[in-house]
């Protein structure tokens, strides 16, 4: 934590007068930069992306493109990397020069205390992670692409969220103001979402609440605001000490990675894969530009990252799990911010006094830390665990973080299914159910209730049509057919900006698929199925036969 020196309190210079004589000026230089611990960073990348190289290569069968594209990111990320590393040194030089450093609180009394360490570095890594993402475009969507509009809305959020944490770094906004500024940035965000609003009860709860799967309509987008309002202050609320605002979100970005893979590798739905290697194009460059910025960051620290960074990680997590269609479980990573928010609710509502800075007390004499009894989790530690030195107590916070994320792979996927998503099964073609009827051109599926559509409304899907008479389709659950045959004004504007020609693969089969729900075709009609065939539905149960 640091104790920001802004300039406008410096004491101003008094008027020199001329003497005619010229003398001459002695520069002072700030003290070089420490090199970056190259070490850690190495340990770091091997604990945390061994898994992923593991699930990525060896235990799934992924697609040939997504895993192109995942290679292809990941490159670039690692290019990144490497920028961050290089510009920090050269960013941290002018940022002294403008007086934006601070001192470190938890080593006052000793040398280390009084040097000038510059701060909001985050701005480095923001504008590395912003370029990589815009760049990756070109390598992985086209012109047309119906993925671009939720992909730079979520670039939109990003580096609004990290401009207003500059402004705070620089004018020093009261706290009152912070809550709100989230609010703002996740406009873009919200408006762009088009996945789904609902939710999956967890197993032992099915039997009181009577469904698995409840949408929650506009409450689910609430949700979502709020969640990211939660993440970009969380991260900034649980910090004070060198290396954990940068480590916790290391550590989250490499779970929300390994979780999008396993996702992946398991889902056999083109859309589902897509989302969470949307979300996997996001958080690497995030995960590499923040190992850049640890390495300066890490005990004892060579720079402070400010809020600008804080604000900037929080919302790119949320914008990861929320356009990933995974932000119940995003909340699940972030147990220990949860926790820690709790924990110091009575202060940050006022209830009892809040100092400004909710730190350890530090001995010089011993260099080890003692809690207070300040409400927050890195006092918690201290008092639970007796005193320790800064970097131990990092360490076992971040070991802590390590855990509640096992913990959350464990509960996510023995309270829930292991496939959430409703559209997850559209390889396997099933027979007729005897309660459904075709005849004369026309089907009607008798057990939701759903009026009679002509197949003719439908543009045809290449081999997707089979039968002598043209009339049966593979690939379709019933919600998909009621949802897309419930309109023919939708799929005359579908095929009109898809034509039936084109679509004769799984890659320009699921733009048409994206194309007709961004036309309106996938909103909810629970008004015309009952409970029972609805929820089927959702979950992906198929028909395979018109």
């Amino acid at each position: 934590m640091a104790v920001r020196r802004k300039s406008g309190a410096l004491t101003p210079t008094p008027p020199q007068i001329n003497d005619g004589v010229k003398k001459q000026e002695v520069p002072v230089g700030d003290p070089p930069l420490a090199p970056p611990k190259w070490g850690l960073i190495f340990v770091f990348s091997t604990l945390l992306l061994a898994p992923v190289f593991y699930l990525l290569f060896f235990h799934y069968q992924i697609d040939y493109q997504i895993r192109r594209s995942i290679l292809i990111n990941a490159a670039m990320s690692f290019g990144g990397f490497v920028a961050a590393v290089r510009i920090i040194p050269v960013a941290s030089r002018y940022l002294l020069r403008r007086n934006m450093f601070g001192y470190d609180i938890n080593k006052k009394g000793t040398p280390q205390g009084a040097i000038k360490v510059p701060e909001s570095l985050g701005i480095v890594v923001g504008i590395v992670f912003l370029v990589i993402a815009i760049l990756f475009q070109h390598f992985n969507f086209t012109a047309d692409s119906n993925w671009l509009v939720e992909y730079n809305a979520a670039l939109v959020s990003v580096c609004f969220m990290m401009l207003l944490g500059f402004v705070d770094d620089v004018l020093d906004v009261p706290w009152r103001i912070k809550l709100l500024l989230p609010s703002f940035a996740a406009l873009p965000l919200l408006m762009a979402y088009a996945g789904h609003t609902t939710i999956i009860i967890p197993k032992p709860l099915i039997p009181y609440v009577g469904v698995d799967l409840l949408d929650l309509g506009w409450i689910y987008k609430l949700y979502m605001g709020l969640l990211a309002v939660f993440c970009t202050n969380s991260i900034n609320i649980h910090a004070g000490i060198n290396g954990l605002e940068v480590g916790q979100t290391v550590v989250i970005a490499s779970a929300v990675l390994i979780h999008n893979v396993m996702q992946i590798g398991a889902s056999t739905d083109p859309e589902y894969r897509q989302a969470h290697a949307f979300s996997i194009y996001l958080v690497q460059p995030l995960l590499a530009t923040s190992l850049a910025l640890l390495s300066y960051n890490w005990y004892p620290s060579s720079v402070f990252v400010g809020d600008t960074y804080t604000y900037f990680a929080g919302m790119a997590l949320a914008v990861v799990g929320i356009l990933g269609h995974f932000s119940e479980t995003l909340l699940l990573f972030f147990l220990p911010q949860v926790l820690n928010f709790l924990y110091s609710c009575p202060q940050l509502f006022k209830i009892i006094p809040c100092p400004r800075h909710r730190l350890p007390r530090f001995d010089p004499q011993t260099g080890l830390l003692t809690g207070t009894k300040d409400g927050t989790l890195v006092n918690l530690f201290l008092r639970l665990f007796s005193r320790c030195s800064e970097k131990s107590l990092c360490i076992r916070l971040l070991i802590f973080q390590a855990f509640s994320c096992l913990l959350c792979f464990l509960l996510r996927y023995l309270l829930a299914d292991k496939d959430p998503e409703f559209l997850n099964e559209l390889d396997q073609p099933v027979a007729p159910s005897d309660d459904e009827e075709r005849k004369d051109g026309k089907t009607q599926i008798l057990s939701c209730g759903w009026d009679s559509f002509l197949l003719s409304d439908v543009p045809r899907v290449g081999s997707g049509w089979e039968g002598a008479d043209g009339e049966m389709l593979r690939h379709w659950s019933i919600h998909q057919v009621a949802e897309t045959l419930k309109s023919k004004l939708i799929h005359q504007q579908a095929q009109e900006k898809f034509s039936a020609d084109s679509i004769d693969n799984s890659r320009n089969y699921d733009k048409w698929y994206r194309g007709v729900k961004n036309y309106g075709g996938w909103e909810l009609c629970s008004n015309k199925v009952n409970n029972e065939d609805y929820l089927r539905a959702r979950k992906g149960s198929r028909m395979g036969y018109l």
